[in-house]
């Protein structure tokens, strides 16, 4: 292994290899790999960060508390009528991850890490915290497995921009005294956040040579939209209506 190797740990992986990593299935992680080992239309690059994958999946499972079988157990202790079909179901159908997928991260611990900040921003840190904190690895090395530097930076810039904590939403519907106006500032900020998260994803894709043509082509579209929104010329009222 080389320095040139080790640079291509920065190229983003497939994403059903991310969808089995990030839900615990290595075996499925391991098979998807070797086939695209095996296909001879897979670039060289990608090829030796699919090889560097597959060694850090060797030692990843130990940083899980619960296999596969042991999570779903606890589950249908809960839930007895809960089968491993429906888990595998849920699983591909992307039930959470879909949403935010387009951002970079779309893994569970993510998406739970940014609902606990709308209770207080500070509490996304304290809840990555304990979902990325099991098993032998640090805290560090296991986010550090399930972001990028892009799909990091999109992550926070989300939660820098979408909708505040619960206290500044109050003060928000006591200013505008309106709760249409107040959701409305709501969606608007989400609605925000959102779009400026995809557009660091996805044109950061195409420096790390993992674009998304159908994502960068929606990402030029809002920023094409966002320019022109600020470049539009003002034209006040000639006239006042009053209801």
């Amino acid at each position: 292994m080389n320095q040139k190797d080790i640079e291509t740990l920065a190229i983003a992986l497939p994403e059903d290899i991310l969808k089995a990593k990030w839900c615990g299935d290595f075996d499925r992680a391991f098979h998807l790999i070797d086939l695209y080992l095996a296909n001879e239309k897979v670039p060289a690059f990608m090829k030796t960060r699919l090889a560097l994958e597959r060694e850090v999946l060797k030692a990843l499972p130990t940083g899980y508390t619960y296999s596969e079988e042991d999570a779903l157990a606890l589950v249908q202790k809960e839930i007895p009528d809960f089968t491993k079909a429906e888990l595998d179901a849920l699983r591909d159908r992307g039930a959470i991850d879909w949403i935010f997928a387009p951002l970079g991260w779309g893994n569970w611990q993510a998406v739970v890490a940014s609902i606990t900040g709308l209770v207080a921003k500070e509490n996304i840190v304290g809840t990555l915290g304990v979902l990325y904190g099991g098993g032998d690895g640090s805290v560090y090395d296991a986010m550090a497995a399930a972001f990028t530097g892009i799909t990091a930076y999109s992550f926070l810039v989300f939660n820098l921009l979408c909708a505040p904590c619960f206290a500044a939403i109050g003060a928000i519907k006591r200013e505008m005294n309106s709760r249409k106006w107040t959701w409305f500032a709501i969606g608007y900020q989400c609605v925000f956040a959102y779009v400026i998260a995809l557009m660091i994803n996805q044109f950061g894709g195409l420096f790390t040579g993992n674009a998304n043509i159908l994502g960068v082509i929606v990402a030029v579209l809002l920023l094409a939209g966002i320019i022109y929104m600020l470049c539009k010329p003002y034209k006040e009222a000639t006239k006042l209506s009053v209801k």
